[in-house]
């Protein structure tokens, strides 16, 4: 079995625990590349999510890689990906909202489940690299756990194929969806009071009807959002939009 594992460096901190799963992996070929300073291999590739996963050069993968995915591709199985599409709740959640620093972006880590504490060293190195504090917002509850989330990259920063100049920024994720509580919007609306200290203008990946990495539209559409139109579509799994708003 091969693949061949695309990465947006520690964008997101499962990349670290993935490429660690990959290489302990003997029983598969394995090709891995780091698509940070290569935009053109990012657009060559159409490449919008953390991670890309190729098996046997045919079969697209967006979805973080388990333990468990790795066994299904040891006993010759390629598992059926199928996107992640819960209700987006709406009814305000209720906390306090912090600012995200390389101090405590292992809290905000822990949007991904529960992520070694390497990975967010290693994520807090990458957004150091790329951008300024605040890196985004996240929201806690009164026993200081994680509810949501916003965070951001300089669009000059990114690789994908998006707009990219001196007033745009581009939102990297939006975290965590409920089915009850809305989670996104606070971090989100405090993402973007920072932001226009500096920006005129942000963007978006996100999904029609998915909401991972973002989304999915009709959550940014409420939150004065406009669509500029498809960048990526596969029948299997998203159809993903461009979306902005002037800040």
């Amino acid at each position: 079995m091969q693949v061949d594992f695309y990465y947006y460096s520690y964008q997101c901190p499962l990349n670290y625990n993935m490429l660690r799963l990959l290489s302990e992996c003997k029983d598969i070929e394995l090709n891995t590349y780091d698509i940070a300073q290569k935009p053109e291999l990012a657009e060559k590739m159409q490449m919008y999510f953390p991670t890309l996963t190729i098996i046997n050069g045919n079969t697209r993968r967006y979805s973080p890689i388990t333990a468990g995915f790795i066994e299904e591709l040891k006993a010759g199985r390629v598992p059926k990906e199928r996107p992640f599409c819960p209700k987006n709740g709406t009814k305000p959640a209720q906390g306090r909202l912090v600012s995200i620093g390389a101090n405590n972006i292992e809290k905000a880590c822990l949007c991904c489940g529960s992520p070694c504490a390497e990975s967010a060293v290693c994520k807090a190195k990458f957004l150091k690299l790329h951008g300024e504090e605040p890196f985004g917002y996240m929201l806690l509850d009164g026993k200081k756990a994680l509810l949501g989330g916003a965070e951001y990259l300089p669009s000059l920063s990114v690789p994908y194929s998006v707009p990219k100049d001196e007033e745009t920024a581009f939102i990297t994720c939006c975290y965590l969806t409920d089915e009850e509580y809305d989670c996104k919007s606070a971090p989100l609306s405090a993402l973007e009071r920072s932001l226009a200290e500096k920006y005129s203008r942000v963007t978006v990946i996100s999904d029609e009807k998915g909401v991972f990495s973002n989304g999915n539209m009709e959550f940014f559409f409420l939150y004065g959002y406009q669509d500029e139109g498809i960048v990526y579509e596969d029948a299997n799994y998203c159809r993903l939009h461009l979306m902005s708003k002037q800040i």
